[in-house]
């Protein structure tokens, strides 16, 4: 039985109260995939003892692994936020819609460090007032997770192949924050946006009954 203290960075995607004053956090770590704390007394008006436990904010966690994604954190510490998007309307919303799609693919114990760095690099570039594109989370996502098809063409054309598996990996580059954005023609990205957004949705399970079976299991 597995029962090792692990330590790991975490990124807060969803809140959800529960019982009297406690709340299930829900997120992802790059070492440990996706994440449910129970964090008790989080929602007491008094001084707390760890810190204030928000959307959005990246987190060090510690807690005893045995083999279970719904975690009582022995330690949790701030690292960072990303408070300021509550001042982006519009990319906020945008952003609030990718969390189902994460939370719903991403898996205890899997890790997913590729994944986490593209959501980190999209926050970062909503608060610095950079263009973002929201499905190079999804593109980062079944990349890592060996999804990416071989054939990104109908062509015949290996050069128009070659192509396609170029743009790709520079996406994936950007998606990361360790490349540039490729120069391609907006009705370009338009399309294989669509591709992937579709992709993505007869692909993947797009399904969550394990939160809140987990929730009224515990009620």
């Amino acid at each position: 039985m597995l029962n090792k203290t692990v330590s790991t960075q975490y990124i807060v995607l969803r809140k959800t109260p529960y019982m009297e004053s406690s709340l299930i956090v829900s997120g992802i770590s790059p070492t440990h995939g996706r994440i449910d704390l129970i964090v008790k007394g989080a929602r007491k008006i008094s001084t707390k003892a760890s810190p204030e436990v928000d959307l959005f904010r990246v987190l060090n966690i510690q807690f005893s692994d045995r083999g279970k994604s719904l975690i009582s954190p022995l330690v949790i510490e701030y690292v960072r936020d990303f408070d300021k998007l509550a001042t982006k309307i519009e990319e906020l919303d945008r952003i609030l819609k990718l969390v189902p799609f994460i939370l719903n693919n991403i898996h205890y114990p899997v890790r997913c460090q590729f994944l986490y760095d593209a959501i980190i690099k999209h926050l970062e570039r909503v608060l610095n007032g950079e263009r973002t594109y929201d499905w190079l989370i999804k593109l980062a996502y079944i990349h890592e997770n060996g999804l990416l098809p071989h054939n990104l063409t109908i062509s015949n054309s290996p050069r128009e192949e070659e192509s396609a598996q170029r743009l790709i990996r520079s996406l994936l580059k950007y998606s990361n924050g360790t490349g540039e954005f490729p120069k391609v023609s907006e009705g370009y990205l338009n399309s294989f946006a669509s591709w992937l957004n579709s992709f993505c949705s007869e692909t993947l399970n797009i399904k969550d009954h394990r939160f809140q079976n987990t929730l009224n299991s515990d009620n």
